[in-house]
């Protein structure tokens, strides 16, 4: 324009745009930004409503556009709109962009409108510069994929705030349930253990027989019921997502443990995984457990952590101078609400071994877990969790992340 000052390029703080997570937070500081430049300039910044699919532009502007269509239109179609000085004595009209009072740039991406920034301007006020019109323009063409980016967002935590309140109805739904069940369970079995303690009379052996196929019966399913209610404990529902690297929450696990002698094996690069570390963590410190009551005068405790095929994080802790007997593997995983009583082969008499705590958390981030142990061999514990892509944003969803039907 003549007349107009010369002015260096300006750019839209890259930071604003990778890294800004808040659509309020973001539109502030563009009309910031903006009205900073020109100070004689009202500046509007506004996004498409996601129910009515239209501006949320100030009262007066909008009705003028829903007046005339065709303005509307040519915002959807990216281009430039320009409208004479609104009052209730004159009736708009459009105008060339550089007589306008009223300049709306619209916000595009992919074709689709996100946005739109609008720059008011009394009729008397002096007029803008032509660089000052394409500062704008650059940066509503910059704001496109940034609103975007934000609008995905907001549709995500939207999502995953349904996905809670679901979670939490079906938690209630559950505990509810489980406690209607546990009361006439745990009447049934007392009545029946009291027939078997002859508390009624006296039973014949075949009475007896079948009164403790009822009671094992019933105590299995209050095993059932009561692992209803302790899973609730490590359901999705409780579960802080973020990103996080599988070694750090190793190295303060590994801390923790006290005298434990362990041979690490881990490559010096990041092993990122989604999900919640502190379960992860979880996961880390019971298998520590078992190990320290495995552990032998000739246990070599070593500690692995690997890429699979599909760049999937392999975790394997193993003990060569452990064992496992094999029939107790089979009930390792058994979903009871207390650990299982495992007779250990170094300590015969006692000792607990119950990972289905493990197996459910490993379980609900998408992985898998196993348990190997052989005389000569060891025992090992395997867990893998899913690859997870990286640089750039975070990709993976929280549907990759965790399980929730697990």
């Amino acid at each position: 324009m003549e007349g107009s000052s010369a002015r260096g390029p300006r750019r839209w703080p890259n930071r604003l745009i990778s890294e800004e997570r808040d659509a309020q937070n973001y539109q502030s500081e563009l009309v910031r930004i903006i009205s900073s430049e020109l100070t004689n300039t009202q500046v509007v910044f506004s996004r498409v409503d996601p129910g009515s699919n239209t501006l949320n532009l100030p009262a007066w502007l909008k009705a003028h556009l829903e007046r005339h269509p065709a303005l509307y239109k040519k915002l959807e179609q990216g281009e430039l709109v320009g409208i004479s000085h609104i009052d209730q004595a004159q009736t708009p009209r459009l105008v060339g962009a550089v007589r306008s009072s009223i300049l709306i740039f619209p916000v595009i991406n992919e074709g689709i409108l996100y946005g739109a920034i609008a720059l008011i301007s009394p009729m008397d006020a002096p007029q803008l510069f032509q660089d000052d019109l394409e500062m704008v323009r650059q940066l509503a063409t910059q704001a496109g994929p940034a609103l975007a980016r934000l609008a995905e967002i907001e549709r995500l935590r939207d999502e995953n705030q349904t996905m809670k309140n679901l979670l939490k109805m079906r938690g209630h739904l559950q505990s509810n349930i489980a406690h209607e069940l546990r009361t006439p369970l745990a009447a049934v079995r007392g009545y029946t253990r009291m027939i078997l303690d002859g508390r009624a009379g006296q039973a014949n052996e075949t009475q007896k027989e079948y009164l403790r196929v009822v009671s094992d019966n019933t105590t299995r399913l209050i095993n059932l019921v009561n692992w209803m209610t302790h899973v609730l404990e490590v359901s999705a529902d409780d579960f802080l997502i973020s990103r996080f690297d599988v070694r750090d929450v190793w190295h303060d696990c590994a801390k923790a443990a006290g005298s434990l002698k362990i041979t690490e094996q881990i490559p010096d690069e990041p092993f990122i995984a989604v999900g919640d570390p502190r379960k992860i963590a979880r996961i880390f410190e019971h298998l520590l457990g078992a190990v320290q009551k495995l552990v032998t005068e000739e246990s070599k405790i070593v500690i692995q952590l690997t890429r699979g095929r599909d760049r999937e994080i392999s975790v394997k802790l193993s003990d060569s101078g452990a064992v496992v007997p094999q029939e107790l593997l089979t009930r390792i995983f058994d979903r009871s609400f207390s650990s299982i009583p495992m007779p250990l082969a170094q300590e015969p008499g006692g000792g607990e071994l119950g990972l289905s705590d493990i197996y459910d958390i490993v379980g609900m981030h998408g992985g898998r877990f196993f348990v190997n142990s052989k005389t000569g061999q060891g025992v090992t514990f395997l867990f893998t969790l899913p690859a997870v892509e990286s640089g750039g944003e975070e990709k993976p969803s929280h549907e990759q992340a965790v399980n929730f039907g697990r």
